[in-house]
């Protein structure tokens, strides 16, 4: 009998990692998705320093092509596919456009990057997962008009999610939605805000999301127990079917990369990716919980449109 096997799409510096080393701490075989394999040695070392199996593949998650036949090599390779965690980087960050002056096709392009290939892999997965989580960001949830044409996109994938949760979940299937309202500390996103100059926007900031994981912290060791950092779920959240965990970290959505110039005055606090990865293991082992909310007050300059923003996709 296989051990039971997570593949987390989109692995990165960050919550991808956090995921990896949470389920596989738990006794699952992990395999490692981003699209390019630069950084894989260095994770696969870290998972083998601490006793998890895992194998790595470079796909382009965008590729419905590439999806579907890295998740076909997994189940060859590892004897099978239990939890799917799908999160890349806020894919279409680079090309925001302000919602009042999008045309269809602005509005497209973030679907296309955002919402469709989580739907390819889900299908996908569908044969023999048991879990599936989809990581998306709080434009999704609440308004932000400093993220344009990546709101609409960020809401379908939440739509979908929950929508995924209510409809599979009598069927043994459980869906999660992890909804991140913050840069998560360490990440690409993040380090790249940490290192900029004085003057840079948020684009020279977001522009190098290459591994498709935006979002996640460099840790070496120290996770957390994996129920330690769990929230009381609540029930006033807007989606009657979604529980949420309101997660009062400090923090910002984690599509901020690309917001504009307004935020080179902004502090950016962080949320820590151990806790996010806690509380996915904790809702796929509860599995009743539609959503988990990680979110902090967003300071008013990222609230706002950059008027002085390039318009053009």
């Amino acid at each position: 009998m296989p051990d039971n096997v997570i593949a987390v799409l989109g692995v990165g510096p960050g919550l991808g990692r956090s995921i990896a080393h949470r389920f596989g701490a738990e006794g699952y075989t992990v395999a490692l998705v981003s699209r390019s394999a630069d950084r894989h040695a260095g994770y696969l070392a870290e998972l083998a320093a601490a006793g998890v199996t895992a194998r790595a593949y470079p796909a382009d998650l965008t590729d419905p092509v590439a999806t579907e036949q890295v998740i076909a090599r997994i189940r060859a390779d590892l004897g099978g596919l239990d939890v799917l965690y799908f999160g890349p980087a806020a894919a279409g960050a680079d090309s925001i456009v302000p919602l009042p002056a999008a045309d269809a096709a602005a509005v497209r392009k973030p679907l296309d990057l955002v919402l469709l290939p989580a739907v390819t892999a889900v299908a996908a997965a569908l044969p023999t997962v048991r879990a599936i989580l989809l990581a998306g960001g709080l434009s999704g949830l609440r308004p932000m008009p400093v993220l344009g044409t990546l709101a609409p996109a960020s809401a379908a994938l939440r739509m979908y999610a929950l929508t995924l949760h209510e409809s599979l979940k009598d069927q043994g299937v459980y869906v999660g939605a992890l909804t991140i309202g913050g840069l998560v500390a360490g990440g690409d996103i993040h380090r790249a805000f940490a290192a900029r100059k004085p003057g840079e926007g948020a684009e020279a900031a977001g522009a190098d999301t290459r591994d498709g994981q935006a979002d996640g912290k460099d840790h070496q060791s120290n996770r957390k127990d994996h129920q330690a950092d769990t929230k009381d779920h609540r029930a006033d959240g807007k989606d009657h079917q979604a529980d949420r965990n309101e997660h009062q970290a400090d923090g910002k959505d984690g599509q901020v990369a690309g917001a504009g110039n307004q935020a080179d005055a902004v502090e950016l606090p962080s949320l820590d990716p151990d806790a996010i990865a806690a509380t996915a293991w904790q809702m796929t082992i509860d599995r009743t919980i539609a959503e988990s909310v990680f979110e902090a007050p967003l300071p008013a300059a990222l609230t706002k449109p950059n008027p002085d923003r390039n318009t053009q996709p």
